[in-house]
């Protein structure tokens, strides 16, 4: 039996989607928990394996260090040959795959960033970051809004009928929710339509319904922060 995966990472973080297709291929992993709100992603020894300072890390049965959600995402589905959740290449779904893949890191992710940590994009005034705060959501409303029109127009699913690990990774960015947890699957239909398919999953559901109860309390502790320069 080979070594399992090592998630540098646990509570509010994207290795959510990680565990979920670890999970769902039925492969063993183990977690080490790494504060984000103390600034445990930034000492020496976390800079030492992803350097660019962002959880999650993932440490492989080989011993190859990897960084980068989508990426870690997609490489452990095709290493574990999920094809039932992810269109290999030369599948006729590829393209939209990988189309649908890079809106979720290219229009979501960003603003979401901006939304929920405005101090790392200011050197100004609490109302300056609230400007930032601002221009985030109102963008975030209107690529979630062009997410949730193609998913009811060529759903329920990114790939019509077939689901696929792109749906269990925009319900990790549905369940951070904007200002309530809640307020995403709230306003657009079809999304919450997804989600609500991706908490039922036998296999790895239970993982997206705890991080629903993470980000609670994430909310709750970091509340008084959010004006603030830390490393969070």
């Amino acid at each position: 039996m080979s070594d399992p995966y090592v998630i540098y990472g646990g509570g509010v973080a994207r290795d959510v989607v990680v565990r979920m297709v670890l999970e769902e291929a039925g492969v063993p992993y183990d977690v080490i928990f790494v504060d984000g709100v103390t600034g445990a992603h930034r000492t020496k020894e976390f800079l030492e394996m992803n350097p660019a300072g962002y959880i999650p890390a993932v440490l492989t049965p080989e011993k190859e260090m990897l960084f980068e959600t989508a990426a870690i995402m997609l490489y452990v589905a095709e290493r574990h040959e999920l094809h039932d959740l992810l269109p290999m290449p030369g599948d006729k779904d590829r393209g939209q795959f990988l189309a649908h893949l890079f809106y979720h890191t290219n229009e979501i992710q960003p603003s979401t960033k901006r939304w929920f940590y405005p101090h790392r994009f200011s050197t100004e005034s609490a109302a300056g970051r609230d400007k930032i705060m601002d221009a985030a959501y109102q963008i975030l409303l209107d690529r979630w809004g062009v997410l949730d029109q193609m998913l009811a127009e060529n759903g329920p699913y990114h790939l019509g009928d077939r689901f696929s690990i792109l749906d269990m990774h925009m319900a990790m960015w549905a369940t951070y929710g904007l200002r309530t947890c809640d307020e995403i699957i709230e306003t657009f239909p079809a999304v919450a339509r997804v989600t609500e398919d991706v908490r039922a999953r036998p296999a790895s559901g239970h993982i997206l319904n705890q991080q629903r109860e993470d980000m609670l309390r994430w909310r709750d502790r970091t509340e008084h922060m959010t004006t603030k320069t830390g490393t969070y």
